[in-house]
């Protein structure tokens, strides 16, 4: 009761008591577990049973015979209790400093290690090991080499000649290597700062290392590296994205002249077999210049696309002339076509180049060779990688494959496959925009795209169109020449040779032609003779002013007069959104020209697909 009343300094206890004794007292004190000086004071205590008191916790006895002990022998245990109580409250204060300090290490991911020189066994671990390595401390420290073992193979001998020359030097060295990690074997960057300790002699006893995951800090260097080359290749393809505008721009007037004098003399002269032959060859390779032009200005900057109705059969066969020439005679290249018509409604150039750049992708794929092949199915919805977004389940697809049997891809690399500016390839061999373009184009012609592969099981990639009948031959091909006129028409055109052209084509068509080569020169016509224009074709290429600025005067000064603007390269919406007018592409066929400007006159609304020259079409 005593003790449980108060706290005490120190217990004074006989050894001989009615009822109790020392012995008792004593094994209260342990019970209850206190650290209090605890002495026998008896008149009667034999040497053996002050020994097995002193043995099981009583401080000192004395002899009533001799209390002049008493008092020092208080005071030494009082001092000597009170240094324990403090020994304590420092031991505890230190647990408690360790633990803080162990719970910041595990919270930065660092570890430190403590090695001896001569057996390189691991003396010390401080830090969450397991996460650096995946294996636990125990294991560590059992096995002397197992930190070795875990370098990624292509840093280990790098990493072994920097340390033993870092040791050797007797001064602290960093190291940064990749560890495979036992357990999700993915590579764990390491930062290591090594301190070699030394004996008073000079010689290498031991060394510590603080080591840290740096893993994130290396993805986020490689990141902002990424970005900077992505960056750079955005730069690249904006300075690309002008040159490629006025290259255009001025190819497309000398194919215009090529292939509108090449339809000229075909329409005017009967021409042998051998020669019109020639002359058909003329606006065929035309043609191809021109859909090579917009592939370079939709590879540059976004195109729209010009939709028409295509035999995806046929527009494959085309691809595979181009690319024939361009694949090496160790790959085996066939194509696997349906048996009857795959209509889809495309952009046949846009679609060219996405078949050029999956071609190009599994030649790449195949260095050693391999077997490519391009396949065409009309295919129903359950064939389809996901559901469309809208038709019914009875919808026919058209299914465009390219197939190798080249290297593959893991679940990674498919991960990011059409992520813009992701390659596998060297940076001087592939800027990562082949497939990001493929799915940009795919999208916008309301398609679908999927991949199977593996690895070293080659690539599959299937295209998916919705399916449209085509028109019967001879709806499209072989349309009535348009009605001739006698309307006077203003052409201020740059290039004299386009414009000469664009005259010899209207004049003979029944027209009354005005030309002039710069907009000064065409506003001067309209100021003296407004009313007498009934139509003006303007090129958007013009000095001092551009196209669609001269027409927006032009209309003002002769509201009733009709519009056509022709151009080389894609227009921004804001350039003729206000405009009342009609936009020609360059280079425009003959029937294309003569039929837009009937229509115009007519007030009936062009087609589209007559702004553009095709091999097949109006030849």
């Amino acid at each position: 009761r005593a003790l449980a009343d108060r706290t005490w300094d120190v217990i004074l206890c006989d050894h001989a008591m009615p009822q109790f004794s020392s012995d008792m007292a004593l094994a209260l004190v342990k019970e209850r577990r206190l650290d209090i000086p605890f002495i026998i004071v008896s008149g009667a205590i034999g040497e053996e049973h002050a020994v097995n008191a002193m043995k099981t916790g009583c401080h000192d006895y004395v002899m009533k015979s001799n209390l002049a002990r008493l008092v020092p022998a208080i005071e030494r245990e009082m001092r000597e209790t009170e240094t324990r109580r403090e020994r304590r409250s420092a031991e505890a204060a230190l647990r408690e400093s360790e633990a803080r300090f162990l719970q910041v290490i595990d919270s930065l991911s660092i570890v430190f290690l403590s090695m001896e020189a001569l057996t390189n066994r691991v003396v010390l671990i401080i830090g969450p090991i397991q996460d650096l390595c995946g294996h636990d401390r125990v294991a560590v420290m059992e096995r002397p080499l197992l930190l070795q073992e875990v370098i990624h193979p292509e840093d280990s001998e790098r990493v072994r000649e920097a340390f033993a020359a870092g040791l050797a030097s007797l001064k602290p060295f960093d190291l940064e290597y990749r560890v495979l990690h036992a357990q999700h074997h993915r590579p764990v960057w390491v930062y290591q700062r090594v301190v070699p300790i030394p004996n008073g002699t000079g010689t290498l006893v031991r060394h510590d290392s603080v080591v840290m995951d740096i893993t994130a800090q290396r993805q986020a260097e490689e990141e902002r590296e990424r970005m900077q080359a992505r960056l750079f290749h955005s730069q690249k393809l904006e300075s690309l994205g002008v040159l490629a505008g006025g290259i255009a721009h001025d190819f497309n007037n000398l194919l215009t002249i090529i292939s509108g004098n090449a339809q000229y003399l075909s329409k005017s002269l009967h021409l042998d077999p051998e020669l019109a032959a020639v002359v058909k060859d003329i606006e065929t390779a035309a043609a191809h210049a021109a859909e090579m032009t917009r592939s370079l200005q939709s590879f540059t900057r976004p195109a729209k696309p010009h939709i028409r109705s295509v035999d995806a059969n046929k527009l494959v066969q085309e691809v595979y002339r181009l690319l024939r020439r361009m694949v090496p005679s160790t790959i085996d290249f066939q194509l696997d076509l349906s048996d009857g018509e795959c209509g889809i409604a495309v952009d046949p150039a846009q679609l060219q180049q996405v078949l050029v750049n999956l071609c190009v992708n599994a030649r790449d794929a195949m260095p050693t060779g391999g077997l490519l092949t391009i396949e065409t199915a009309r295919v129903g919805v359950g064939s389809l990688p996901t559901p469309p977004r809208k038709g019914s389940a009875d919808d026919t697809y058209v299914r465009i494959s390219v197939r190798d049997t080249g290297c593959g891809m893991d679940k990674e690399t498919l991960r990011q496959a059409f992520d813009p500016f992701f390659t596998t390839k060297p940076l001087d061999q592939g800027t990562g925009l082949g497939l990001s373009i493929v799915h940009t184009i795919v999208m916008a012609h309301n398609g679908l795209i999927n991949v199977t592969t593996a690895p070293n099981q080659g690539t599959a990639f299937d295209v998916f169109f919705p399916a449209i009948e085509l028109p019967v031959a001879g709806e499209s091909g072989n349309r009535t020449p348009p009605a001739q006129g006698q309307e006077r028409i203003l052409v201020v055109e740059q290039e004299e040779m386009v414009a000469s052209l664009i005259r010899t084509i209207l004049e003979s068509s029944g027209y009354q032609v005005a030309l002039a080569h710069d907009a000064e020169k065409a506003l001067e016509l309209c100021r003296q003779a407004a009313s007498s224009f009934d139509l003006a074709i303007v090129a958007q290429g013009l000095p001092q002013m551009t196209g669609a600025k001269c027409l927006s005067v032009l209309q003002k000064m002769a509201p009733t007069m009709k519009s056509i603007l022709t151009t080389g390269s894609d227009l921004d919406e804001s350039d003729i959104s206000d405009l009342n007018c009609e936009v020609l592409y360059k280079p425009f066929s003959m029937p294309a020209i003569a039929r837009m400007v009937r229509d115009v006159l007519d007030g009936a609304q062009s087609d589209d697909d007559d702004n553009m020259v095709d091999g097949n079409e109006d030849r």
